[in-house]
């Protein structure tokens, strides 16, 4: 078969699989081709995943790619921000490395995962635990009043509800899963989720029902790669509550993907 037509078939084949092992995989395209090896295999699922016909869900297990990517509109304060910030560590790191040391997301970006619409927002962002000081000042100087680093939930609840847009700073967990949307490391949405989870004080405002609400229409609109976020757990020290979370709440969401 040629491409095209593999596409077709392998989307026909496993259409009513909610996901599907590299096992799986393996037996489908053993029936094509008798002497496929494991090797050949593996250049086969990064070629479906390169070309969107299938997608990780975690380790091991695909599904058939039916979703968006998420990628959320980057606004030019969010871009100056960026900028303003990431010029701290200019000639330091290359663009890889930095993505492990800075990166910046908006609250606004919940809106479209809540019943409840958030009226007041605030820009988060991520550096490593020595830069804080550094940023909280090239920000301010740059013409930010409203700026934080790591406040508690009595500032947010006396200050910062009452901003226009306030900038809070963050400590950067290691090797965090990021994007980069026009040259703007933003956090992932497996990395929002997993710290909305996590960091009960900076997003109170997000719990309980909401933050059900955020994770359900999350994985219910976009490809999320479940491996990630419980990778990204386990490094927050948090793998434990949060898969629990998970099969309490979305056990027919992450069925066979996690135990």
């Amino acid at each position: 078969m040629n491409t095209k037509e593999t596409e077709k078939h392998i989307k026909e084949y496993f259409k009513d699989f909610k996901s599907f092992t590299r096992e799986e995989l393996f037996d489908y395209f053993k029936k094509i081709d008798r002497d496929i090896n494991y090797s050949t295999l593996g250049w086969r699922i990064y070629d479906l995943n390169k070309r969107k016909i299938i997608r990780t869900l975690s380790r091991g297990i695909y599904t058939i790619n039916k979703k968006s990517d998420y990628a959320p509109a980057i606004s030019n304060k969010l871009k100056n921000l960026y900028s303003i910030s990431a010029n701290l560590f200019k000639n330091q790191y290359d663009k890889k490395e930095l993505s492990k040391r800075l990166c910046i997301w908006d609250t606004k970006w919940l809106n479209e995962f809540m019943i409840h619409q958030m009226f007041a927002s605030f820009i988060v962002v991520e550096s490593i635990d020595e830069a804080l000081s550094g940023l909280y000042f090239k920000i301010k100087n740059k013409g930010f009043r409203d700026v934080y680093i790591e406040p508690n939930r009595n500032i947010f609840v006396h200050n910062i509800v009452t901003d226009k847009e306030p900038v809070i700073l963050k400590k950067i967990y290691s090797n965090p899963p990021v994007m980069n949307i026009n040259n703007v490391n933003i956090a992932s949405l497996e990395k929002i989720l997993v710290d909305l989870f996590c960091d009960k004080e900076t997003f109170y405002a997000f719990q309980g029902s909401e933050l059900v609400n955020i994770y359900k229409n999350s994985i219910k609109r976009y490809n999320l790669n479940i491996g990630k976020i419980i990778q990204y757990s386990r490094r927050r020290r948090r793998e434990i509550e949060l898969k629990k979370f998970l099969l309490k709440h979305l056990k027919e969401e992450v069925k066979g993907i996690i135990k």
